[in-house]
């Protein structure tokens, strides 16, 4: 039980490094956006194809993601 108990005692003290890690951080970012305001939300990802355009081309037809002219 002594080895399970080190055991916990370890991961909690890594739980709380990483809290402080954390909080640090965000103060650090929070300093930041004080000093040269906030970054501006990413754009959004682009649409992904449906599937119909992912599948191979039947009898080897040429593909529209393949990079050759038919």
């Amino acid at each position: 039980m002594d080895e399970l108990t080190a055991r916990i005692a370890l991961l909690e003290a890594e739980i709380a490094r990483t809290a402080r890690h954390r909080d640090q951080a965000g103060r650090t970012r929070a300093a930041a956006d004080a000093l040269f305001g906030a970054r501006p939300p990413a754009p959004p990802l682009p649409a992904k194809p449906d599937d119909e355009q992912c599948r191979p081309s039947p009898c080897g037809a040429a593909s529209p993601y393949s990079g050759s002219d038919p």
